[in-house]
């Protein structure tokens, strides 16, 4: 898995919808200044592998916001190996994006609301909220 780690440099954290992260993330990523994660050769020649959908919540106006968005993968010409690419904005294995799990942790640890009420504010259950 390639990780593009740019969402909380430079202030580019001022856009507050995940799907503009991830598409902005995307459009700038450019496989040539990645070292390949498996065998560390650096600047592999990188050919697009083929790509998946994925779901991913985000937290907006003041409600949960469901989208689908396609994933590319690469290979190394090195090692053969395959490899995702995710934006820090989307959290590997989740479906939920890394703005609505920071919306999510302020309210809880603001203690402004209960459990029961932040739960009911993210439409998420009890245990989603405790792990």
């Amino acid at each position: 898995m390639i990780r593009v780690f740019k969402l909380f440099c430079k202030g580019s954290f001022q856009s507050l919808s995940a799907i503009d992260l991830f598409e902005q993330a995307m459009a700038a990523f450019s496989p040539d200044t990645f070292a390949c994660p498996i065998c560390s050769t650096q600047h592999p020649d990188w050919t697009l592998h083929g790509s998946y959908e994925r779901n991913l919540i985000s937290f907006e106006h003041g409600k949960p916001v469901p989208y689908r968005v396609t994933v590319d993968r690469y290979k190394c010409a090195s090692c053969g190996s395959t490899h995702a690419v995710l934006p820090e904005s989307i959290i590997p294995y989740q479906s939920y994006s890394l703005l609505f799990i920071v919306a999510v942790l302020n309210d809880y640890f603001r203690r402004v609301l209960t459990v029961r009420e932040i739960c009911a504010k993210y439409d998420i259950a009890v245990s989603t909220l405790y792990a």
